[in-house]
């Protein structure tokens, strides 16, 4: 993997049927009714962030590099330097939420996130169908049952640098790991760095972001953070080995959790009615928690971190370290995700226990 620390390189389509991935130097698509894989982009480098949204997928290098392509039709939108330094592309976060089209968002390592607009190779922004995405999606580049690809050639075209626009720049005093967009009108940014903070920021009328607050709950970087389908809470994953809760009106805290004291890698919610959250250690040891109340708390253990990993739904990648590659929740949230370098393990929640969590397992 392209650095140790981030971990958000698993993503899924939007029916669940299929994840995006890098391995090598390249980025991955696997089937999880086949379990069969197909190269859809070389990349020339090992992709340290990744992300996945309306209708588009981007990822980002240790070098400030960064290439964007449209899903349904692997179309290369862009490849182009994010910084004119040598740095880290940390995370990247896709977001419309602000009703000004598609907004790509980059951390990097020079202590500056970067608002890019998304423009289709004609000057127009992605389409509302994949902008909202669908279960047809990914539809042009799926993986047969025979393993073929029916989508062409790999990652067609060389981009155009016109189609990703930088819109703005935040500056912070230190690297930036994680940004995230609220998806309540997109009207605050959280992120999250190396000196142990968790910004808010506001959406300015420019379009530019500005850091409003700034929270201290972690003893070291801050390495992740997400928000609650409806944006009323938030999230963030410290090395410290701790999650923290917050209610995104007042600021306030609303939970301290904690695993089993390895850094926490990776954050996510999921969607009602199940109102699960998701923290999950370096070493692929997943913690399910009531994000009704936050009082009861499940541990998973994934095939690097203990025996269930080779549980329900498991699918091997072949790597050779064991490491997070990252979590994500289905859109449904009916089932957990946990990627490592050598494979997926899939956990389905039992909805009729998750309407109790009485005995703190859903799974």
């Amino acid at each position: 993997m392209g650095h140790w620390q981030l971990r958000d390189l698993l993503h899924l389509s939007p029916c669940g049927r299929e994840c995006l991935l890098p391995r090598g130097t390249a980025v991955w698509r696997h089937s999880l009714k086949t379990r069969l894989s197909l190269r859809v982009l070389p990349l020339n480098w090992a992709a340290t962030s990744l992300a996945v949204g309306c209708g588009l997928a981007a990822a980002g290098s240790q070098s400030s590099d960064l290439v964007v392509w449209d899903l349904a039709t692997r179309r290369v939108l862009a490849r182009r330097r994010v910084s004119s330094l040598v740095s880290v592309n940390n995370a990247l976060h896709f977001s419309d939420a602000r009703g000004a089209g598609v907004e790509l968002i980059v951390c990097n390592n020079d202590a500056e996130v970067r608002t890019f607009r998304v423009m289709r190779g004609d000057g127009e922004p992605p389409s509302g169908r994949r902008a909202r995405g669908g279960e047809d999606e990914w539809a042009a580049a799926a993986v047969d049952d025979d393993g073929d690809d029916d989508g062409g050639g790999e990652g067609d075209g060389d981009g155009d640098d016109g189609a990703v626009l930088e819109a703005s720049a935040t500056r912070f005093d230190t690297a930036v790991n994680y940004a995230a967009v609220s998806p309540a009108g997109g009207r605050h940014l959280c992120a999250v760095g190396d000196n142990h903070c968790v910004w808010l920021a506001d959406s300015g009328p420019g379009g530019e972001w500005r850091v409003g607050r700034t929270l201290r709950s972690f003893g070291d970087a801050v390495m992740m953070c997400a928000w609650s389908p409806g944006g009323a809470r938030f999230a963030a994953a410290g090395q410290d080995g701790t999650c923290c809760v917050w209610d995104a009106r007042a600021a306030a805290p609303v939970a301290r959790l904690t695993g089993r004291g390895a850094p926490v890698r990776s954050v996510k919610f999921s969607s009602g009615p199940m109102d699960l959250l998701a923290f999950v250690e370096q070493d692929g040891r997943a913690h399910l928690v009531d994000a009704r109340m936050y009082g009861t708390q499940q541990t998973l253990m994934t095939a690097r971190s203990g025996p269930e990993g080779s549980g329900p739904g498991t699918a091997r990648f072949g790597g050779a370290q064991g490491g997070l590659l990252g979590a994500q929740f289905s859109d449904d949230g009916t089932r957990f995700f946990v990627g490592l370098e050598t494979g997926l393990t899939v956990y389905t929640v039992d909805t009729m226990r998750r309407r109790a969590f009485g005995d703190g397992s859903v799974v």
